[in-house]
């Protein structure tokens, strides 16, 4: 047979119409290779490809790829591609076989009760952090190594590599190509995933009587928690997921909160939620500039000047900046040691000009050099109107000596040790931060100079270690210029810029997340950090506990969807002719077409109506009606008095699941045995939908209404 280099051509083209799609790629760890089965490598990959568009023209060992203007071979679990033609990346179904099946879900873990208190830093972000990575491996490389909070994963693709377990997961059930770069997160290993495939979650009840207790195991012997907050949950706070039913007594659910001790209540964690919250919708900043006004900053003092002027002007710009300015000296220079120029909260104009570069001249001998630093920073936190608030407070210290090495040669020293300087900074939650204008001594007295100058940004540093989980900092210059001076401060401004993108994702709601170590220097325990809104375990309910309510974690457009079906169901039942066999058949095939509607499948006449829905959408089915098949339902519904029963329980979710989408509460009226309808009135506002990726009770600034999608929804509310 005489084979052509046309004939080849066209099987080629064949090909690439035949397999051509979009795919990404989800595995950084590998390389385009130059054919299908040799180890010549054409482009090694690395994470700016993570997520990034490739088209598969052919698969054979390998995937044949164009990408970056380059073809090659590609192994094929390093590819996630599309699948049919609506161009939509979908997570990995429940189950498959189903035309419409629940997406695998999860919750990320943090673990914290399997570190073994004896060899663990809990200051060390490594520990409570879910590393995402990007490629299914525990490489050093990874997109995130901050805690999220409270937030479903779904699960894209599974793989298994040396027995280990790995999931790709999304924030999104879906998503198009166009997006699938934010919507897809990468790698976490099986042990920081809680497979969470039901809606179902528990919420600590009020009720005096409760037990309201969580055990180690379903054996009901050893107590993990014991709940004594009896606070109502708000509205956007996560509820503990129902992983599944351990046994007929048992609930086993994932446990968000507590501690191995049981120290850690819910309160506790409540109060740092709080903060946490104060944070993210609050976007005030307070400066106070502190300067050092000694005969020994003269040199300086000029550029100091411009560059504070400069920087003034970039500040006064923002309304939600306040800016305080102090002066310090020495213990010489008596009444003149500390002064503010300007406090918080004050209109008064900065004049720089008027600031007097002086010292003392009968201060000679070991006091020479140094100033009284502590003695400025401790008037500043004491002397100006600090906000009660837990906003960002700052301090800037611009100077160029030390503190006083011998606290005995002034008896004001004696109580300002940078230990108690620190613990006064942390108590106001202000960050310490310093730029040293000079670092160099000269002659004379050079020798006795450099020591005191050395002093400087040793003291601070320990001022600012003792201030615990801060994250201030002391920037040297040899001779600082304008220019120095000026960038120093525009790059500690600039941290708070960075501190709120991190807090708050204004920038990009996906990748909202909170270090351990901001969230520490605001007086947050690290420790109740990592369970403010994550599942740390797994633990067991008794199932008869009338210390837990479950309610169902539902879009706001699957709950449209439900109440919709409710009410075509009650009125089909309502309206309906038992008479005949041609009026049953009408009320069974118009009861089947609702329930399609509903789960997107078709319901057998003999099949479990409560089992069908549960399998097709997780919804859970309460009423009691419900809990048989449509050929029995119908023969019962002939009977009007449990046809009328039946309806009005019906039409009471229907009218409770109303207030849930308007935000309002309801009050019914009476029924009405000629429509099949109760009266009702709306009541006041009650909110129930919020963000999972942002659950602040204040969300104006951070996300808008159509971001607003789950609810908590009382699972009596369900049919």
């Amino acid at each position: 047979m005489n084979i052509t280099k046309s004939t080849i051509l066209i099987v080629l083209l064949f090909n690439i119409s035949l397999f051509s799609k979009d795919c990404i790629i989800v595995n950084t760890s590998v390389s385009l290779y130059k054919n299908n089965l040799g180890n010549s490598s054409i482009l090694r990959l690395n994470n700016d490809d993570f997520a990034k568009k490739v088209i598969f023209n052919d698969k054979r060992k390998r995937v044949f790829i164009e990408y970056k203007n380059k073809e090659g071979w590609i192994d094929e679990d390093a590819l996630m591609c599309l699948s049919g033609d609506n161009g939509i990346f979908s997570a990995m179904s429940k189950n498959p076989n189903l035309p419409i099946s629940l997406k695998r879900k999860a919750l990320l873990t943090t673990n914290i009760e399997s570190l073994s208190s004896s060899n663990v830093n809990i200051n060390e972000n490594n520990q409570l952090q879910v590393n995402i990575y990007y490629a299914p491996n525990e490489s050093n490389q990874y997109l995130s190594s901050q805690a999220k909070l409270f937030q479903m994963r779904y699960i894209y693709k599974e793989v298994k590599i040396n027995d280990k377990i790995f999931y790709l997961i999304g924030s999104n059930e879906s998503t198009n190509i166009d997006n699938v770069d934010t919507a897809i997160q990468g790698w976490v290993k099986e042990d920081k995933i809680l497979e969470w495939n039901n809606r179902i979650g528990v919420e600590f009840s009020k009720t005096d009587n409760a037990n309201s207790q969580i055990f180690n195991s379903f054996e009901m012997k050893d107590v993990k928690y014991t709940e004594t907050n009896k606070d109502s949950m708000k509205y956007y706070e996560p509820r503990f997921p129902l992983i599944k039913k351990a046994n007929k007594t048992a609930f086993k659910i994932g446990f968000i909160g507590g501690s191995d001790d049981g120290s850690l209540t819910r309160g506790d964690i409540a109060k740092a939620q709080e903060a946490v919250k104060t944070v993210i919708t609050n976007n005030d900043l307070q400066i106070a500039i502190i300067i050092d006004a000694t005969r020994g900053m003269k040199p300086y003092f000029k550029d100091v000047k411009n560059a504070l002027n400069s920087f003034l002007q970039i500040t006064k710009k923002k309304a939600n900046v306040d800016i305080a300015i102090t002066i310090f000296r020495d213990y010489s220079d008596g009444k003149e040691i500390f002064e503010v120029m300007k406090d918080f909260k004050s209109n008064k104009k900065i004049n720089l000009n008027k600031i007097k570069v002086k010292s003392n001249l009968k201060d000679i001998g070991e006091g020479t050099y140094p100033e009284a630093l502590f003695y400025g920073i401790n008037k500043s936190i004491d002397s100006l109107k600090w906000s009660k608030k837990n906003i960002e407070k700052y301090m800037i210290v611009l100077g160029d000596h030390g503190n006083h090495p011998n606290s005995k040669q002034y008896k004001q020293e004696k109580k300002l040790q940078t230990s108690t300087l620190g613990a006064k900074l942390k108590k106001q939650l202000i960050t310490l931060w310093a730029i040293q204008v000079s670092n160099q001594a000269k002659e004379p007295n050079a020798n006795v100079k450099k020591e005191s100058i050395k002093r400087f940004p040793k003291q601070i540093k320990e001022i600012i270690a003792s201030n615990v989980g801060s994250l201030g900092k002391v920037i040297s210059y040899r001779k600082a210029s304008e220019k120095n001076i000026y960038n120093g401060l525009i790059k500690i401004y600039n941290n708070f810029f960075a501190i709120k993108t991190a807090l708050s994702g204004l920038e990009d709601v996906e990748k909202t997340g909170f270090s351990a170590s901001i969230l520490a220097r605001l007086g947050i325990d690290p420790k109740i950090f990592g369970q403010i809104s994550q599942v740390t375990s797994t633990g067991y309910i008794k199932r008869s506990d009338k210390g837990f309510k479950q309610k169902v974690l539902i879009k706001k457009r699957a709950l449209e969807r439900l109440k919709t079906s409710i009410n075509s169901l009650s009125g089909t039942l309502f309206r309906g002719s038992y008479h005949s066999e041609v009026g049953q058949r009408q009320i069974k095939n118009t009861v089947i077409r609702i329930f399609q509607d509903l789960t997107g499948d078709t319901i057998k006449e003999n099949e479990n109506i409560k089992r069908f829905i549960f399998k097709k959408t997780a919804l859970p089915i309460q009423t009691k009606a419900l809990k048989q098949s449509i050929n029995r339902l119908i023969r019962k519904a002939s009977d009007k008095e449990y046809r009328l029963q039946l309806v009005q329980e019906l039409e009471r979710k229907y009218i409770k699941i109303h207030g849930v989408l308007m935000g309002k509460e309801v009050k019914i009226g009476l029924f009405n045995s000629s429509t099949g309808k109760f009266s009702f009135t709306e009541g006041k506002e009650k909110r129930y939908f919020y963000n999972l990726e942002q659950p602040v009770e204040n969300k104006k600034e951070i996300i808008d209404n159509s971001q607003v999608l789950h609810a908590w929804v009382p699972i009596e509310l369900f049919p």
